[in-house]
């Protein structure tokens, strides 16, 4: 929930000319964390005790007498929590999950129906789980399937990068860690603000360019170059995240000044809901994909 109310909070209280800043500092942030965390982590539960690690998140618990402090106070609007919605939505992607990883087409209906049903749902109801008014805004559809595609695509990438270097060159798994994936994970602080400046002032399809650029040569650098020598895969997961980084920037910042301000929370709340479907069942696909004999 934290991340998605961080995006709303940068789109409801963050001037349009400042917003690609903010997003790409808070990117750069997050990948810091990303980065350090299993690290700290891995120390932690080496040296001391594994259950310290429980300890760590309560840290966050002092942030938020600030951020209480800084928020503007606003009207409560009263309404119903839409639990029916809630539950066919979650069926709908728990089933297509089931059918990414087992290729069963029952579950593949299941999900299918519960999102038909989902959608006929939220069209009747007064306070629906998901305002079916977004679907009506068409820059923020584009920039939400956009973003799905892409993060979904980089996330089943990275994850299958383990199981190929440890297949393909035998390297240990402190080595894939160390070496293969943490340079490209904390390359995306640098990334991120750069990011986040180029998009204020040079404009978001200019920085979409670069981005999928970096993927797009990534990708194919990798198919072709994957046999030749272990290192140079890291060279190709900082432009890989590097590009992600670009262009997650550019999804949130269009996908955020297309909203109105009172539709911030739903919008930016479901492109993060999104974000996060999309990578795990990118995932899940590659997962699929490598236990095919």
């Amino acid at each position: 929930a934290f991340p998605a109310l961080v995006m709303v909070v940068v789109a409801r209280y963050i001037p349009k000319e400042n917003r690609g800043k903010a997003f790409g500092l808070i990117g750069s942030i997050v990948a810091m964390g990303e980065g350090v965390g299993p690290a700290i982590g891995g120390m932690i539960a080496h040296y001391i005790h594994w259950s310290y690690l429980l300890l760590i998140p309560m840290i966050t618990i002092i942030t938020v007498p600030f951020l209480m402090k800084l928020l503007k106070k606003e009207v409560r609007i009263k309404g119903h929590f839409d639990i029916k919605g809630i539950i066919l939505m979650s069926v709908g992607i728990v089933f297509f999950m089931l059918f990414t990883t087992s290729y069963s087409i029952s579950f593949l209906i299941v999900s299918v129906l519960s999102f038909l049903i989902f959608v006929k749902h939220i069209r009747k109801v007064t306070d629906p789980f998901v305002d079916p008014g977004l679907g009506k805004n068409i820059p923020f559809m584009i920039g939400v399937l956009c973003g799905g595609i892409i993060f979904g695509t980089v996330a089943g990438f990275v994850s299958m990068v383990p199981y190929m270097m440890k297949d393909v060159h035998q390297l240990s798994t402190a080595e894939i860690g160390s070496v293969i994936i943490f340079p490209g994970t904390m390359s995306v602080i640098i990334f991120g603000y750069i990011g986040g400046i180029l998009v204020d002032r040079r404009g978001p399809l200019y920085v979409l360019n670069i981005g999928v650029t970096f993927l797009s040569v990534s990708f194919l650098t990798a198919s072709f170059l994957l046999e030749t020598t272990s290192w140079f895969m890291t060279i190709i997961i900082v432009f890989v995240l590097g590009g992600l980084s670009f262009t997650k920037t550019v999804i949130s910042t269009i996908v955020s000044s297309s909203l109105k301000q009172q539709e911030a929370g739903a919008g930016m709340s479901l492109l993060n809901f999104t974000s996060f479907l999309s990578e795990g069942t990118g995932i899940a696909i590659v997962g699929g994909l490598l236990s095919i004999p």
